[in-house]
């Protein structure tokens, strides 16, 4: 490609600027040996990893990914980078697992809350945090998790099943459909490719749409006695008005100024108040929306306000005591022994489902919590087949114990990344290294060309330095440890003990949580293809659509408007059968059929089957690799060819 072609398509094909085997060939990265271990081998490319070859690879670095502090506590930055990385991940996790514990506490009548939450996702992010071989993963409670297990709550209400024995033998059997897979190695790069970027999409646009779905129900349930559950609210129509006006009031101002707050250090954020105030708001913006308006909603009852009654608006149902809370962790193996042998089998369904849900959802959080961070080295070894072995050891434990199972949280671990970059950006003689302290939300890092406000380590004294290009830092590493993750997941842990904290939360603020965490979805390429979609062309020049810029310059726009059609088109028929007949079709009313809402995870595979099927017989084959990359074949599209040329 000539000079002149390069200077104006500069950002082409932005991933071909950071190609991550060529930076560690070219020892780049010398600064950080102690830190980096290369990625595998061109030749070890197409050489699937058995479970025993991935143990033997990572094991071996257990120890140091704990009491290597050394190495990096040269750097204070790269402290202060694991412990804020814990605690902003914690404080995002908490509102989160507050607000599926809700959903649980709403949509199983009381049988599972906030309390199973946490259990569940503190325990299996210990487990993986201990023995587990990518410690850049973190592990909790998902929308997905929620909405396979309510089918299952359903399902054993109408027909008169155990519902904690039927969860322990779903735990039993995807147990070992979890060690089958793990041991005859189908969880490795070879079959993992194959989850592009079609079918990720596909897959994340479904949870946000979810969250949008709870968010209205929620809403709208706060008008309701459902909503509402109080003595005072069931008698009184205008009461329930009263609640359900003030629970959307909290909502919708937390979602707005939590939104406002986490954009703070972004480069078209706020610029009132000093940069460590700025980064303060942005790393913690969600966190302090949850304070502010969870104490302005206790303002009525300051005021003694003539008729409020302290029921509204209504709350997170949690037990006033503090400590341990009463869980009958043994009632899932005392039903497991009285059911019905019928009945045992039929879990092996929802087993499945399970099982090739974990295999979607642990997966792409793996690889997500990679992807934005491709430009430096890691350490850490492919363990998809450990990994995935372990969940199902994890799996296990929680459906013996009555929990619901966790998986990796795809919202939360590119952020978790994204914390641990500590960049090498060069200032004439002198290396200085900078630290991706502006956390944004998952989507809006997720294009490497986003301006973020860094912090400077130079002399031993930190300053800010503005807004640096992450595509215009060529060198860096990661902090690989296993701290902050023990941070995030002991948290999670420590707060079943805490859990009247969370009794003080009103329903429509978590219900605004589920908004914030569908606007994560904003930055995906399939949304902003959607928006681009209704563009004019003159409007394609301008630097809003920088993220996709690779799109707007190389691919006709009409094979561009195919793809996002076709995927938008599957997206909506899994949305459809998944979240939306349950809704005019409850269980609880005999429509037993609207149980086949549950294969989802089914449908997401076969997603990734027609893209490498049909899909090809409608989009022109050079535009496929630059709208979906298939990295198992190891095909580069031509402009990216001669780019690097």
């Amino acid at each position: 490609m000539n000079g002149h072609e390069e200077e104006d398509h500069p950002d082409a094909i932005t991933s071909a600027s950071f190609s991550t085997k060529k930076t560690i060939n070219n020892d780049v990265f010398t600064p950080a040996e102690t830190l980096t271990r290369t990625l595998s081998s061109d030749e070890d490319d197409d050489v699937p990893f058995s479970l025993l070859s991935e143990v033997r690879s990572n094991i071996s670095y257990h120890s140091s990914d704990y009491f290597g502090w050394s190495t990096f506590t040269a750097s204070r930055l790269s402290v202060k980078t694991v412990i804020n990385a814990g605690l902003y991940t914690f404080s995002f996790s908490l509102l989160t697992t507050a607000s599926f514990g809700l959903l649980f506490s709403v949509d199983t009548k009381g049988t599972w809350g906030p309390a199973q939450a946490f259990l569940s996702g503190g325990m299996t992010g210990l487990f993986m945090t201990l023995f587990g071989g990518q410690p850049l993963v973190l592990f909790g409670q998902t929308g997905p998790i929620t909405l396979l297990y309510t089918y299952a709550y359903e399902f054993c209400h109408t027909q008169d099943i155990k519902f904690y024995g039927f969860v322990g033998w779903m735990g039993v059997w995807s147990a070992l459909q979890h060690f089958a897979i793990a041991i005859a190695g189908l969880n490795d790069k070879k079959y993992l490719n194959y989850v592009t970027r079609f079918t990720g999409e596909i897959f994340e646009l479904l949870v946000a749409a979810d969250y949008i779905t709870a968010a209205i129900i929620g809403f709208y349930d706060g008008f309701r006695v459902r909503g509402c559950p109080s003595i005072e609210c069931a008698g009184d129509l205008g009461l329930r008005y009263l609640n359900g006006s003030f629970s959307l009031l909290l909502g919708l101002s937390f979602w707005i100024v939590a939104m406002w707050l986490q954009g703070s250090n972004t480069e078209h954020g706020m610029r009132w108040g000093t940069f460590a105030y700025r980064r303060f708001y942005g790393q913690f913006g969600c966190m302090i929306s949850l304070v502010v308006f969870t104490t302005l909603s206790y303002a009525t009852t300051w005021d003694a306000t003539a008729g409020w009654p302290e029921s509204i608006p209504s709350r997170v149902p949690i037990a006033s005591e503090w400590g341990v809370p009463s869980l009958d962790l043994g009632r899932a193996t005392r039903e497991m022994g009285a059911m019905e042998v019928g009945h045992i089998f039929v879990a092996i369904i929802p087993a499945v489902f399970l099982t090739v849900l974990f295999y979607v959802d642990q997966n792409l959080s793996t690889l997500m919590a990679v992807r934005d961070i491709s430009n430096t080295p890691l350490k850490s070894k492919d363990a998809y087949n450990m990994d995935f072995f372990l969940l199902g050891v994890t799996v296990l434990f929680t459906g013996l114990l009555g929990l619901p199972a966790s998986s990796g949280l795809i919202p939360q671990n590119p952020m978790h990344s994204k914390a641990l970059i500590v960049l090498k950006e060069e200032f004439g003689d002198n290396t200085t290294e900078v630290a991706v302290s502006a956390l944004k939300t998952p989507s809006a890092s997720s294009s490497r060309d986003s301006g973020d406000i860094v912090d400077v380590e130079e002399g031993g004294e930190t300053a800010a330095v503005g807004v640096l290009k992450l595509s215009t830092i060529p060198t860096g590493y990661v902090v690989e440890q296993r701290i902050s993750n023990l941070i995030h997941s002991g948290l999670l842990l420590l707060f079943i003990v805490l859990l009247p904290i969370v009794g003080f939360i009103p329903r429509g603020v978590l219900w605004g949580a589920f908004l914030l965490l569908a606007a994560e979805a904003y930055g995906a390429q399939f949304v902003q293809r959607a928006l681009l979609a209704f563009t004019s062309n003159k409007s394609r020049d301008r630097t809003q659509w920088d993220d996709i810029r690779d799109v707007v310059n190389v691919t006709p726009h009409r094979e561009t408007n195919i793809f996002t059609t076709i995927q938008f088109i599957l997206w909506f028929f899994v949305f459809i059968i998944a979240v939306i007949l349950k809704i005019p079709f409850p269980m609880a009313d005999g429509n037993t059929w609207v149980v086949v809402g549950s294969i989802f995870p089914i449908l997401i595979c076969l997603c990734a089957l027609f893209r490498f099927t049909l899909l090809p017989k409608f989009v022109d084959e050079d535009a496929l690799l630059v709208l979906d990359p298939h990295e198992a074949r190891g095909r580069a599209h031509p402009a990216v060819k001669d780019k690097e040329e």
